[in-house]
């Protein structure tokens, strides 16, 4: 059985992002509860979990309504006690709980990425200084004095008197080194500001940045894992062995005057499906009916919203049932980049604007993002995934059918059932360099992150859904970097479309073309690479 986590969600932004980043660096399962969750309990609640993440939000944490568990947590003793990571507001907030202060910056940090300072001590043992993405407009002050942050001397790694309990890890530190230079380049915020702080006794611990972003270099996420081994190390000292049970509980509802559940009633999950009906996101053998109802519906067009009708033993269709039934390979060719850009590219294999998806990273490119451009082909036969905020279904379309699912039988949200189609329809293939096999892709809009943290949306008057994805079974994928594009399928037998794809740029580029193959081929000109791959199967 896995590891859990505990989320503590403020209703932020970035909530998916870092349970995201938890679940595949970790290999954790991570429960999600609101800050405004009412627990009786608390020592109880958190008996099955390994560790404690207190997210980021919106709020001041000098505001009891914006922090809400969270404060709860830090007041946590003897037995009761695990470890416990404030990422943002949760930094603030462990700061403000042991005595130091929280104030507004001059100039709030929105998307800023700075080189930061750590003592390279705790959970930076072996990082060092790295490039993490800021994004608050508060900043917490453990009481250093003004000269000390003036001069950034080595007395800003030292515990103060004000918080006694609170040590240093990590600054954004002037470049130099020295505040007046310092001053002179960013007049908005002259002071250093604190990234990141251990409590000396309990196993707590803050990071003002958020290692979870994109635009995070690889040592913030490294933070994350030495964290973790932290959690197991402390947790293995102290003989605190998380109790387990044999289902998921993914998301406690906010708003319950009940704690989710007993210590008791963990344990027995027939008592608590009865006791507690509107825990979202359950997933047990006990829930594992699939219902569907099929419409016949003009593929450009969307129907209103579908009846529902429950079957034990649900249809599935015909597109799903053809992806179950047979193995599925990554055919793929690849020639170098030369004088061709996306344009034309698009042009020259006849693709218009509303038969492909573009993910295009040609005109910024840097050495750990933006590498790749992604051009996913649409074709007649290309499935469609679509939803709409507010509802309890997703529309696949195929081939002018689509299948409604009620979500509620898939984790009970959008984002579990894209987690579970994902999981069933994983292409894999030889060549790691390349970040895109096929698979979905598209689009979510604000209003549907906006409903994973509860907040009420009007209903829309367009046909426009929510969050809309093709399944992509032919694509391009421009490797910017080495100056290649490569031509992939993971259609059956779609040999004969790569290499008349690649002749057709291959001719264009005359003097530029490179081939380059894997490590098998099975044609004549031994340029073609097939992986032959169980994948894209639906159980």
């Amino acid at each position: 059985m896995k590891s859990r986590i505990l989320f503590v969600d403020a209703y932020d932004s970035f909530t998916n992002n870092i349970i995201s980043l938890l679940e595949t660096r970790l290999d954790v399962e991570v429960t999600q509860v609101k800050i405004d969750s009412k627990i009786d309990n608390l020592g109880t609640f958190l008996r099955p979990f390994s560790a404690v993440i207190a997210g980021p939000g919106p709020g001041n944490p000098t505001n009891d309504a914006d922090i809400g568990l969270i404060r709860d947590l830090w007041r946590l003793e003897g037995p009761d006690l695990l470890p416990v990571l404030g990422i943002c507001l949760g930094l603030q907030s462990l700061v403000l709980a042991f005595g130091g202060t929280v104030k507004p910056l001059v100039q709030p940090r929105h998307g800023v990425v700075t080189l930061v300072k750590s003592s390279d001590k705790s959970i930076f043992t072996g990082i060092g200084d790295f490039y993490p993405v800021q994004y608050h407009s508060l900043h917490a002050s453990l009481g250093h004095s003004h000269a000390e942050l003036s001069n950034c001397t080595e007395d800003l790694w030292t515990i103060t008197p004000a918080c006694p309990d609170l040590e240093p890890l990590a600054w954004d530190l002037p470049s130099g080194g020295l505040y007046d230079g310092w001053v002179q380049g960013n007049p908005q915020n002259p002071y250093p500001i604190l990234m990141a702080v251990k409590h000396r006794l309990k196993p707590f611990f803050g990071l003002q940045f958020h290692p979870e972003s994109i635009c995070s270099d690889a040592k913030a996420q490294m933070v994350i894992e030495s964290w973790w081994s932290m959690v197991n190390k402390w947790n293995g000292t102290h003989s605190r062995t998380p109790f387990v049970f044999d289902y998921k509980v993914k998301a406690c509802p906010a708003n319950s005057a009940y704690a989710p559940y007993t210590t008791e009633e963990a344990l027995c999950l027939p008592q608590m499906l009865k006791k507690y009906p509107d825990l979202a996101g359950l997933d047990s053998p006990r829930i594992s009916a699939s219902s569907s109802v099929f419409h016949s519906t003009p593929s450009s067009s969307r129907s209103p919203s579908p009846s529902f009708t429950s079957s034990s033993s649900a249809p599935t269709s015909p597109r799903l049932a053809k992806i179950g039934s047979q193995e599925y390979g990554v055919t793929s060719k690849a020639c170098t980049l030369g004088n061709l850009d996306i344009p034309e590219i698009c042009s020259l294999l006849g693709l218009c604007s509303d038969e492909v998806i573009l993910l295009d990273s040609e005109m910024r490119q840097t050495p750990e993002v933006a590498t790749h451009s992604i051009v996913g082909i649409v074709t007649a036969d290309t499935m469609r995934l679509e939803y709409t905020v507010g509802t309890h279904f997703v529309r696949l379309i195929h081939s002018r059918r689509s299948a409604v699912e009620d979500l509620r039988y898939h984790g009970g949200t959008i984002f579990t059932y894209l987690k579970e189609f994902i999981g069933k329809h994983a292409a894999k293939g030889s060549c790691a360099e390349i970040p895109f096999w096929g698979g979905l892709m598209g689009y979510i809009t604000y209003e549907a992150c906006l409903e994973t943290i509860d907040i009420p949306q009007d209903g829309d008057s367009s046909n426009r859904p929510d969050i809309c994805f093709a399944f992509i079974e032919r694509s391009i994928v421009i490797d910017h970097q080495r100056g290649l594009v490569h031509i992939q399928s993971i259609k059956s037998d779609d040999h004969v479309w790569v290499m008349e794809s690649y002749d057709v740029l291959n001719n264009s580029n005359k003097g530029y073309c490179k081939c380059t193959g894997g490590s098998e081929s099975i044609n004549q000109d031994d340029m073609i690479v097939r992986d032959l791959i169980t994948c894209l199967k639906l159980n």
